[in-house]
């Protein structure tokens, strides 16, 4: 019934001096950032910092240093939330890396022996193992690139630097295009990759990466989409054992390259929309086939049974595949049948009713890769 915050003390992605004259400057903020939201009924939890404990594993120098030993995170700060807001939990790092992952490691910091863990690696196939295997139980941080519109980038470049790019057949990006995606300076190599992720997502999913600007818009905001939602769905579907899932963003703070579903001037991209479709309280989702098919799952995050009706139909000839009635038992989920797989590319339209409201959902079934035109004949009935 409202939006819940995840507060973070503002430390991040380092390791913070220990001496007495920082801590006691660090004392005197957090105070006055407790007593001034304590009361909030959206709070639900204070972080002690973002990324600090797993910050160590970057430096290969550092990853054998036990982040429990930060006085900040583990004695200063907790003991002031005691102190000033009791109700409210408190989280030393996001990711933590608690005394028994740095054992389980061999005592050094790995990501990968942690409960809750930020899941960004390679970013590329949103459907390879390093999401699907992953042993998270809850994701405070995930995300996956889309171009903004045409629109958004004449508001950004100058006119010269929207299109063509410097190079259209190998996709070399110019100096517009590399600063909007954050390269920290006029020399900087790295961050231009963060262009690249946009055409390499592209690339495994479809067939071509088009040279064409307008398309190649479609194309990323396509794949952002499908991504975003998988990874809501691959959670939810297996509640109980994966149980949250914090998605990386919502809105840029400035005009940009990102992962944010709606852009610095307000504009939509295609993942807002399939988000909010799987995000609702009462979800009918397909999942990848086994040997089975594809599982249609049902999860009912509300706190009271819940009953209604849905009916899956082919996006191309309307065909119903499937059509039940379920029953989903307060904060449950329910396996309710499922389809065949397909080798051909399918779209598969999910519309369910729980009291009097209707709700939509798809499954886009394939395997790489798919022409863009196939999927884009699908799209005026997903907007």
């Amino acid at each position: 019934h409202g939006i819940m915050v995840w507060h973070d003390f503002m430390m991040g992605c380092t390791m913070y001096p220990q001496d007495q004259g920082f801590l006691k400057k660090i004392e005197e903020e957090a105070a006055k950032a407790i007593r001034r939201i304590r009361h909030h009924p959206s709070l639900v939890l204070w972080a002690g910092n973002n990324e600090n404990d797993v910050s160590l594993e970057w430096d290969n120098d550092q990853p054998h240093i036990d982040p429990n030993t930060d006085i900040i995170s583990r004695r200063l700060l907790p003991a002031m939330v005691r102190r000033l807001d009791p109700k409210t939990p408190y989280l030393p790092s996001s990711p933590y890396i608690s005394s028994e992952a740095f054992r389980l490691a061999g005592n050094r910091i790995d990501q990968d022996y942690a409960p809750e863990q930020h899941l960004w690696g390679p970013r590329g196939y949103y459907k390879a193992p390093y999401y699907t295997e992953n042993i998270a139980r809850f994701v405070s941080e995930i995300g996956y690139h889309g171009c903004p519109s045409r629109e958004s980038l004449e508001k950004m470049f100058d006119p010269d630097f929207v299109y063509p790019w410097t190079n259209k057949t190998d996709f070399s990006w110019n100096d517009q295009w590399q600063t909007k995606a954050v390269r920290s300076h006029p020399y900087a190599t790295e961050t231009i990759k963060r262009n690249d992720l946009m055409a390499n997502q592209i690339k495994c999913v479809f067939t071509e990466v088009p040279a064409n600007l307008d398309r190649f818009i479609q194309a990323s905001q396509i794949i952002q989409a499908e991504a975003k939602k998988y990874f809501i769905e691959f959670w939810r579907m297996n509640k109980g054992e994966r149980n949250g899932i914090l998605w990386w963003n919502l809105r840029d703070g400035w005009p940009v390259i990102s992962d944010a579903v709606v852009d610095y001037y307000y504009t939509k991209k295609l993942a807002y929309h399939y988000i909010k479709r799987v995000q609702t309280d009462v979800c009918v989702m397909i999942g990848d086939a086994r040997e089975n098919g594809h599982p249609v799952v049902i999860v009912n995050d509300t706190l009271k049974e819940v009953e209604g009706h849905f009916t899956i139909k082919d996006a191309d000839s309307d065909q119903v595949l499937l059509k039940k009635n379920f029953k989903v038992g307060k904060n449950g989920k329910l396996a309710e049948g499922s389809l065949p797989a397909t080798e051909e590319p399918k779209l598969w339209l999910i519309e369910w009713e729980v009291g009097a409201k209707k709700y939509t959902n798809h499954y886009f079934a394939y395997q790489p890769h798919v022409g863009l035109d196939v999927y884009l004949k699908w799209l005026p009935l997903l907007k």
